[in-house]
Order: structure tokens, then C-alpha cells, then sequence
């Protein structure tokens, strides 16, 4: 077994799959929560990441009154403004998140319906959508080199292997950082394309002796 061979083909694997996603940052910029949500008097920012599993946002319960002292029983929150359940489910079914500021003694003081999340995660939905694809084009680029390469100088065998397993580093990597993003049709799709893919460049490549 030849040392120098793996150090290469893992050296050049690694590289490009580094290179390939820090061109993809710097390319793309991910969306953040505070440029669509900045911090207000209802505090943040606070942005939905997803309404796969969005529930409606209700204020806490509490004890309608206190003891205050002994002997002495008052109301909690005599002046608290609380929107209705009807007002916190029409939020949640409008892609609005229900925020509330309290006063110094944990009462509701104000609420609102704020829908600045729904263009965030529009925007970080479609970010996901183009890493993924931006790495799937990085990673046909590495593999269409790799295989085209003339094997005919073993050195350029030792980088064509490079160049294909830092390929397929590349997809796996744009995969896992976006396939919780993909819609669930999406998801065994591409993992049995990434399968057949290897299983194709295994036998185009690797020669069993």
C-alpha cells in the first residue's frame, strides 16, 4: 500500500470539500433572525424557524388571586389585557407568532400578532434550497474532473480519486446541512440518488484485483 496515494487522495478530498462550502458562504449569506425580527418592547428578536410544528403561543396561566400578606387576598393581574384563544389561533393559522410584554410584576401589559417571521423563514427556507443545489453542482464539477482525468499517470489517478471522494463529500455535507429544510418527499429521493451515485462510482473506479 502505497503511503503517499491516501495522503493525497484524502488531502485533495478534504480540501475541496472545505473549499466548496466556504465558496458556498460566501456566496450565499444565510438569512438572520435579528435583520427580519430586531429586539422591540416586546423583547427578541424571536423569529419561528419553521410552522411544521407551530402551536398557538397562549400567556400563562395563573392564579387569579394572591396572598399578598396575611389576611390579605388581592387580584394578580386586575388590569392584564389577554387576547382571546381565537386571537392567539387566527395568529397561528396567519403564520404570525403572538408576542407579549409584561410589567414589573409578570402581568400583560400589551400583545400583538407579529408576522416578521413569516418572511424570514420564507428566505431561509429558499437559502437551504440553494446550498443544497450549490453543493450538488460543486460536487458534479469534482466528480465529472475525477473521472475524466487520464489515469494513465498514477498521479492523476491519486487526484481523480481525490477530486470524487471530496465530491462526495461535498453533497453529504450540503445534504445534512439541508435536509431537514427539504420537503419529506424530497428526503429518501435524494438519499437513494446519493446511494446509487456512489454505488455507479465504485464501479467505475475502483478496480478488485
Amino acid at each position: 500500500m502505497d503511503i503517499r496515494r491516501i495522503i493525497i487522495i484524502f488531502v485533495v478530498a478534504i480540501l475541496y470539500a472545505l473549499f466548496s462550502q466556504l465558496e458556498i458562504d460566501a456566496l450565499k449569506e444565510e438569512p438572520r433572525c435579528e435583520t427580519y425580527c430586531p429586539p422591540d418592547e416586546f423583547g427578541g428578536p424571536m423569529c419561528m424557524e419553521s410552522y411544521d410544528y407551530a402551536y398557538p403561543a397562549y400567556p400563562p396561566t395563573r392564579e387569579k388571586y394572591i396572598k399578598r400578606e396575611p389576611g390579605i387576598i388581592e387580584e394578580t393581574c386586575p388590569q392584564e389585557i389577554r387576547p382571546s384563544d381565537n386571537d392567539v389561533v387566527t395568529c397561528m393559522k396567519e403564520k404570525g407568532q403572538m408576542k407579549y410584554k409584561y410589567n414589573q410584576y409578570g402581568c400583560i401589559e400589551k400583545y400583538k400578532c407579529d408576522y416578521c417571521s413569516k418572511p424570514y423563514t420564507q428566505d431561509k427556507s429558499w437559502y437551504h434550497f440553494h446550498v443544497f443545489w450549490m453543493s450538488a453542482l460543486f460536487a458534479l464539477i469534482a466528480i465529472v474532473i475525477g473521472i475524466m482525468l487520464p489515469t494513465k499517470n498514477p498521479i492523476n489517478e491519486w487526484i481523480g480519486f481525490g477530486l470524487m471522494l471530496g465530491g462526495l463529500i461535498t453533497l453529504f455535507v450540503g445534504t445534512g446541512r439541508t435536509i431537514g429544510e427539504l420537503g419529506k418527499m424530497w428526503r429518501p429521493l435524494i438519499i437513494l440518488a446519493e446511494l446509487i451515485l456512489v454505488i455507479y462510482l465504485s464501479y467505475k473506479k475502483i478496480k478488485v484485483k
